[in-house]
């Protein structure tokens, strides 16, 4: 088990704008991230399924778009992406964050 404990939701909880809330969530996963000595395991899929809950639901996205917004959040929380981005693409963690902010608000409908 990682020694580093996963960011703590409350951190993000009381902020009121969706983006500025997926912002802060996504900057404390993304430094959490180089912690790691390797890919997460079971539990931070856990951890994870009710970040994306917690992330998804200010955004109200209607029906149609409920499931493209969840899938943008999981992907934008995911260790894979954060890899690819820092570490594969080199990008600083704020330029990832706002690009991956970017597309869940595309997602949620918000041009």
């Amino acid at each position: 088990m990682d020694e580093t404990p996963l960011p703590d939701p409350a951190d993000w909880q009381r902020i009121s704008r969706p983006d500025r809330r997926l912002s802060i969530a996504l900057a404390a996963l993304y430094e959490y991230y180089p912690t790691l000595a390797g890919p997460p395991g079971a539990a931070h899929e856990s951890y994870v399924d009710g970040v994306v809950s917690q992330l998804s639901a200010p955004f109200q996205p209607d029906a149609a778009r409920a499931e493209v917004v969840s899938g943008a959040i999981r992907h934008a929380a995911s260790f894979q992406t954060w890899e690819s981005l820092v570490r594969t693409s080199g990008l600083v963690t704020l330029d990832a964050v706002r690009l991956m902010v970017a597309m869940v608000k595309t997602a949620a409908g918000d041009r």
